[in-house]
């Protein structure tokens, strides 16, 4: 999803550039805008994960008593 995300941030710039009027000014930047929080919020789950993966494996790893 994330490259979905930056996808469609570069298609947001590039329309931005050639924008000829204000409300394709206005949805290219709400949707840079959207799809960068969305990729924050894709990146923290992706670090979460991994986070908790590696604590698994530290732990199941350990010996058992």
């Amino acid at each position: 999803m994330i490259p979905h995300h930056r996808g469609a941030i570069n298609m947001a710039c590039a329309g931005l550039k050639g924008a000829a009027n204000a409300e394709s000014r206005k949805l290219a930047k709400e949707t840079i805008k959207g799809d960068e929080k969305e990729i924050g919020k894709l990146i923290a789950r992706v670090e979460e994960h991994a986070g908790r993966a590696s604590r698994n494996e530290t732990t199941s790893a350990a010996p058992k008593k």
